[in-house]
């Protein structure tokens, strides 16, 4: 996985995990989701601009890719990172209704 980080990549090792890293996009962004909610939401912040600035985090960290030699921005990580944050914020929301805040 922090292969992935790396500022230039082999051929043999990008191929290797082509389609996995957005799944690692997704479980990442779920998982921020989640605790973002639980950190927030329960300050009565709402859950849609928390979901928003996940997604500008995505945008973000993707332009900046793009920007790095040897690296690339995917439209497809941004989806994958929108969709994992809205799994996770989901997921956080309905925790928070079973157990709501003191």
């Amino acid at each position: 996985m922090l292969a992935g980080w790396w500022p230039w990549r082999d051929g043999a090792s990008a191929a290797s995990y082509s389609n996995q890293d957005k799944l690692v996009h997704a479980g990442m962004f779920a998982i921020s989701g989640y605790f973002v909610v639980l950190g927030w939401v329960s300050r009565n912040i709402q859950a849609i601009p928390l979901y928003l600035g996940l997604l500008a985090l995505g945008g973000c960290t993707e332009w900046l890719q793009g920007n790095i030699p040897g690296r690339g921005a995917d439209n497809w990580d941004l989806v994958a990172d929108a969709a994992g944050a809205a799994v996770g914020v989901t997921l956080g929301l309905c925790s928070l209704r079973r157990n709501p805040p003191g």
